[in-house]
Parts: C-alpha cells; structure tokens; sequence
C-alpha cells in the first residue's frame, strides 16, 4: 500500500511539473487554503465530526493539485452498543481540473488519491482500520 502511494505522489508531482510549465509568462500561480469543520452522517445517531485543512495552487485557469486532511474530534457511539468510534484522519492529494463556463462561474474536477482511518473500543479493547485508494469528484 505504501508502494501504491509513493507511484501516485511521484504522478502527482510530474503532472503538476508539466501542468506548470504549461503557465504563461502572464499567468501567476495562485496560493490558497482553507480551514472547515465536517461532519459524515452515517444515519441514525451514527456520525462522526471533523476539523479539516487544505491547500491548493493553480498554475492556469485550467489545472492545479490540492492537499487536504482531516482530524476527527469526539467520538460517537454506534447504535447504543457500548462501542465508541472515533474518525482518526483522512488526508489526500489531487490534480484539480477547472473549466470556466461563464464569468465568475466554473466547472471544477479532483482526481487524487486519499488515505482514511478509524478506529473503535469496547470493554477495554481497541481496533483502527484504515483504507486509501484513488478518489474522484
């Protein structure tokens, strides 16, 4: 799995090299973040709160990477059984795609890849999983 993400990254950033050497002189790239709060309902009293962080950079107005993540606050119980749940994080990196439809209107695409891991206890025991794999949207 750690081979998987090493490849993407090592894509992430030769795309991102050739998307900026695509920038004309007169295009300046663009630096931003943001900072958010989340929360994933799973229905039910099932959900799970997150504070989240991302930065971006765009080289034109048609392409750019982002990279965000996301650190999971409190913990929720799972359909009143004594077993808590609890968002450990969820990080990803991503190519972004921007078509501009209209002034001040866009089309905006994501295609990277993102790591996410819980974790759970009960009567003293605790077990975290996590997944990654390529994400789109």
């Amino acid at each position: 799995m750690g081979d998987q993400m090493f490849k993407f990254a090592s894509f992430l950033i030769v795309a991102a090299a050739a998307a900026s050497a695509m920038t004309t002189h007169a295009e300046t790239p663009r630096f931003y973040g943001n900072l958010g709060y989340s929360r994933l309902s799973l229905g039910g009293q099932n959900s799970y709160n997150a504070v989240s962080a991302g930065s971006g950079v765009t080289f034109n107005k048609y392409f750019g990477v982002e990279a965000d993540g996301a650190f999971g606050i409190g913990k929720t119980d799972l359909n009143d059984i004594d077993v808590r749940s609890k968002l450990d994080y969820s990080i990803g990196a991503y190519l972004v795609g921007t078509y501009p439809v209209a002034k001040n209107v866009e089309m905006t695409g994501r295609l990277g890849y993102a790591k996410t891991q819980l974790s759970a206890e009960s009567m003293g025991y605790k077990v975290s999983n996590s997944k990654s794999g390529p994400t789109m949207g």
